[in-house]
């Protein structure tokens, strides 16, 4: 048995040393890593030389790719019975490998094993926290399991559902998704697993409709970093915008042009994921049944532009941005909750908005300080078990608390 571990990477060397010795120190050997430099000034090929393993492989690109272009880049010299996609600035927790081989064996084989995770996030990178915090992933099916199960077909879907109407309830990282990659072969369209400006809001969506079977490891695994270097230090401080050229993954002319009539101004993640989704369906086709809400996305922009805009600049942005009865459509909705456009206290309105939609609904974080101060660190000192029953503990005191 033979698994991939696949690390895109540009200019995050120090980042990098860490997500490959993560890999290094398992204790199971049949793995290969393949990683893919993205035009990176940093010395990544050297790096890479002088650990002399002839397990890890070096794909350069000389000019700057796309982040989704790299991805399957990285994905098509990959010759593992499983893949894992593991960002340079994250990091597999001890006993990955041998533990989820140990399900493979149990379940037979699965196409997809879910496998819980870590966030870590570095001192300062939260305007709210000065020192490190750890949260675990959100995922509704998982709830107190402790032990690997295999997911119904239904549940699968309902989170795609979900997803669909811009509301997330199990996390789409492509590091939780452990995947046979004879299946990503299959689903592959004209030789690119994954597609669209967020491969994987796109390809964990399109797992869980098509894998056969998916099985769901609950303890936490894997951990994914959140950096100075990372897209969530910019997107959590206001700097979305810089994160994006960062990646360099904003939607095509081609794309955009698909939902013209649709896209709004506003938060880029909100019309990426549109994107990604919009993707999935075509893939997909009618016969799935399913729906991508319009409405629900436009909303989420149009609350964007209300809390950061005067009154009046709200209504210019309604009347530029859609036609007449779309406009006084949005006024109506607004109106309906009782939100007072041009009087209303700014704050209260915001509350409102965000008791109607909430990305997190239905799922209960778990946030617990650490003094980690960097990834290594905590993987060094983190065990996977421990991490679970820190996690249920807390999930079950929250709710004894939410009851009494």
């Amino acid at each position: 048995m033979k698994f991939s571990v696949l690390i895109p990477t540009k200019n995050r060397l120090d980042l990098l040393r860490m997500a490959i010795q993560s890999v290094l120190d398992q204790d199971f050997e049949d793995w290969e890593i393949i990683v893919a430099d993205n035009a990176s000034s940093d010395p990544v090929g050297e790096y890479v030389e002088s650990l002399s393993d002839d397990r890890i492989w070096y794909a350069r690109s000389d000019v700057s790719l796309p982040v989704t272009d790299n991805w399957n880049r990285a994905w098509s010299h990959a010759r593992g019975e499983y893949i894992v996609m593991l960002g340079d600035d994250d990091a597999l927790l001890p006993g990955y490998f041998r533990r989820n081989l140990q399900v493979i064996e149990q379940f037979e084989n699965p196409d997809l094993v879910f496998v819980q995770g870590v966030q870590f996030a570095y001192p300062g990178v939260m305007p709210q926290h000065k020192g490190g915090f750890t949260v675990i992933a959100n995922c509704r099916f998982i709830g107190y399991e402790r032990e690997p199960f295999e997911l119904s077909a239904d549940l699968a879907r309902e989170g795609v559902e979900d997803s669909l109407n811009f509301r997330v309830t199990y996390p789409y990282n492509m590091q939780y998704s452990l995947v046979k990659r004879d299946t990503t072969r299959k689903l592959a369209i004209d030789g690119r697993f994954y597609q669209s400006p967020y491969p994987d809001y796109y390809a964990t969506n399109l797992l869980m409709m098509k894998a056969d079977r998916i099985v769901v490891q609950p303890v936490p695994l894997i951990c994914i970093g959140i950096s100075p270097k990372s897209f969530g230090y910019f997107y959590f401080n206001d700097r979305e915008d810089e994160g994006v050229q960062m990646l360099g993954n904003m939607p095509s002319a081609q794309e955009l042009d698909k939902l013209r009539d649709i896209v709004l101004p506003g938060p880029a993640m909100n019309t990426s994921w549109l994107i990604a989704l919009h993707r999935l369906l075509e893939v997909l086709g009618d016969r799935a049944g399913l729906k991508l809400s319009f409405d629900k996305y436009r909303y989420l922009q149009l609350r964007h532009a209300h809390q950061t805009l005067s009154p009046l600049g709200f209504l210019r942005f309604l009347f530029r941005n859609a036609d007449a009865a779309e406009t006084w459509r949005w006024l109506r909705i607004l109106l309906r909750i009782r939100v007072r456009l041009l009087l209303g206290d700014a704050d209260a309105v915001s509350g409102v908005l965000d008791a109607i939609h909430t990305a997190y609904q239905t799922a209960w974080t778990f946030t617990k300080p650490t003094n980690a101060r960097d990834l290594g660190e905590f993987t060094r000192t983190s065990l996977p078990d421990d991490l679970l029953e820190v996690y249920l503990d807390a999930r079950r005191a929250a709710l004894e608390e939410s009851r009494g």
